[in-house]
């Protein structure tokens, strides 16, 4: 496989990708998509990761600076890799770049919560300096990475 680019998109190119379109890939579970990154899910948003191969959006994680229906806690909303293109540390590279970014953007806290196994191997393969600033919901237990 070729390099995975990851950028920083705002929120208007956020919306501008067709939940409906990730919908009709092959292995999609339309309603993990649709609860991620449906509905009014990205209204919080300002801002968001694209993963990209040859031109194509492969993964997107968004972010929100106040949170889900402003809880005042910045908040990765969602973060999502299409399932052919999984297994080869894309999620990784997403959450990387998603959490430097929150990083520069001086947050001293990130919320994410996780609901996947896989999502949370890569939250724990990050680096120290990124995974310390992540407070994880995972299975409703809250809790902060540890070193």
């Amino acid at each position: 496989m070729s390099l995975v680019e990851c950028s920083v998109v705002r929120a208007g190119e956020i919306s501008r990708i067709r939940v409906e379109e990730w919908a009709n890939e092959p292995g999609v579970q339309r309603h993990v998509l649709f609860q991620l990154f449906g509905c009014d899910r990205l209204s919080c948003c300002d801002e968001g990761v694209v993963a990209k191969f040859d031109n194509t959006i492969v993964g997107m994680a968004s972010i929100a600076p106040l949170g889900e229906a402003n809880s005042g806690t910045p908040t990765i909303v969602g973060v999502y890799v299409l399932p052919r293109y999984r297994g080869q540390g894309i999620s990784l590279g997403l959450m990387r770049a998603t959490v430097e970014r929150c990083r520069e953007r001086g947050f001293q806290k990130v919320h994410i919560d996780v609901y996947s196994g896989k999502l949370m191997r890569s939250i724990r393969k990050l680096p120290n300096d990124l995974r310390v600033l992540l407070e994880v919901n995972c299975e409703d237990e809250t809790y902060e990475i540890e070193l």
